[in-house]
């Protein structure tokens, strides 16, 4: 019975590690999907060959200090998702109590040779 109850501990002990990392990962650091990759994050105004696709927004809240990194690839993720390579950002808000920050921005398809590398 000792054996079993030992064994059945363990099990219980993987598997909340487990779950707990997986809670932190998606609290922490967001990482970038291979559309968000491709998206160039930027508070300047697109080229005139560049179409409007949406406005896209992400928020992060997460115990460390990454949730600007964490909203910056969440946003160009959500870009990704639309086919979108360009982000203009609208409006950052951080509140560093909490750790949370939110942007909000417009995606656009931009032509590979008119887009910017700023702020990627």
């Amino acid at each position: 019975m000792g054996k079993m109850f030992t064994s059945i501990m363990l099990i219980a002990s993987l598997i909340a590690i487990s779950g707990c990392g997986s809670f932190v990962r998606e609290i922490g650091d967001e990482e970038l999907t291979p559309a968000g990759q491709r998206v160039n994050l930027t508070k300047n105004e697109p080229a005139s060959g560049c179409v409007f696709v949406k406005d896209v927004s992400a928020t992060a809240r997460e115990f460390s200090s990454g949730a600007s990194l964490s909203v910056r690839n969440r946003l160009r993720n959500e870009a990704g998702k639309v086919e979108a390579n360009f982000v203009t950002i609208d409006t950052l808000t951080a509140n560093g109590q909490d750790t949370v920050a939110t942007l909000v921005g417009r995606a656009y398809k931009c032509p590979i040779d008119q887009q910017s590398s700023i702020g990627r």
